[in-house]
């Protein structure tokens, strides 16, 4: 211990000592003031998450405040749709517009269910429900149409890059058959070889692509979405029409190997989903006008007994995005326009059914 003392009684008075003892104080001043900095930013920075988090809540008031307002793209706004139909009143109207009768079938199984089982439940109750529809199958039996396949699943099932090629056979073609004995069966022949020439080049581009479309609609049962023994009558009824779809989509996607899976196979998927909805409305009462044009946008509103109070989901195509964006109003405007269109294909379907 002496000679520790000795020790450092020689070198105090050395300059070395004096330098680590100088860099000994500026790392400790050091430190401490990295501590309090850090410190304050720790501070600083939860200060400003705060006035960020007070900053974004503002905004989003503002935004529910809003008349109309963004909600997203396919399919997240299929959970908006419904809640508008939660807690309906036998006095209020529901007024639909949609491309196909089964929307968000693959991408919002549950929602799905949920949905039919509002609609249902609400018709049941003495209230109007109206659905105007883009009804493919019907067009497709109109021989004076030529477009007659239904363009969503073209759309959907075949590449994009090739429908500029296929637009061009089928002009060729209809210049070719222009005037001749029964010039539209030969017409839709040729779509049916087209259509599946086109897809079976698009299953082959990515096959790996089709086999997730084709799990995905076999993993997303609508019947597991739900419980298993429903009670209510609308549930019922909803739970009997959910399990003959899911029982289509096995039995047409599901029962052979995917690279056999041709277009006709999803055609007649879809054409038995949709006459089986069909079916189902039908029973419970809901207002159906099957349209032969093609809808570029799609709604869903409620108008309260009073007229004044409306709620509406508008989807609408997007040319920077494959998916549809929705948007959430209240706006008046919009109903009055919903209304006009309603009226509008109601005139066109009394009509087509006197002629």
């Amino acid at each position: 211990m002496n000679n520790e003392k000795k020790w450092l009684q020689r070198i105090r008075g050395t300059r070395g000592y004096e330098i680590l003892s100088t860099f000994i104080k500026s790392a400790a001043v050091g430190f401490l003031f990295a501590a309090l900095c850090f410190a304050y930013d720790v501070y600083h920075d939860s200060k400003q998450d705060k006035q960020l988090e007070e900053s974004v809540s503002k905004l989003k008031d503002i935004e529910q405040g809003l008349s109309t307002r963004y909600l997203g793209l396919f399919p997240t706004y299929i959970e908006d749709i419904c809640t508008i139909f939660e807690n309906l009143n036998p006095t209020d109207t529901v007024v639909i517009f949609e491309d196909v009768l089964y929307y968000g079938i693959k991408s919002r199984p549950k929602e799905f269910y949920h949905l039919n089982v509002s609609l249902f439940d609400h018709v049941l109750k003495g209230g109007n429900v109206t659905i105007a529809y883009y009804d493919f199958v019907k067009t497709a039996e109109k021989s004076s149409s030529f477009d007659i396949f239904h363009k969503m699943i073209v759309e959907s099932r075949i590449d994009a890059k090739y429908h500029t090629t296929m637009r061009k056979a089928r002009l060729n073609k209809k210049s070719e058959t222009k005037g001749e004995p029964h010039s539209d069966v030969i017409r839709r022949q040729f779509d049916s070889t087209l259509c599946e020439k086109y897809f079976a080049a698009t299953r082959n581009d990515d096959f790996e692509k089709f086999k997730a479309d084709i799990k995905a609609y076999l993993s997303t049962a609508l019947i597991e979405e739900v419980l298993p023994t429903p009670t209510p009558k609308a549930d019922g009824l909803a739970h009997q029409m959910c399990v003959e779809i899911d029982s289509i989509k096995q039995k047409s996607l599901g029962n052979k190997p995917m690279e056999d899976v041709l277009f006709c196979d999803y055609e007649h998927m879809y054409r038995q989903i949709s006459n089986t909805i069909v079916r189902y409305y039908n029973q419970v009462g809901i207002n159906l006008i099957p349209l032969n044009e093609y809808l570029t946008m799609s709604c869903w509103m409620v108008k309260k007994g009073n007229g004044k109070d409306v709620k509406t989901v508008l989807a609408f195509p997007s040319k920077y995005s494959t998916d549809e964006i929705g948007f959430y109003s209240r706006d008046e405007a919009f109903s009055r326009y919903i209304g006009t269109m309603l009226e509008g294909v109601k005139r066109n379907y009394r009509w087509g059914q006197e002629n």
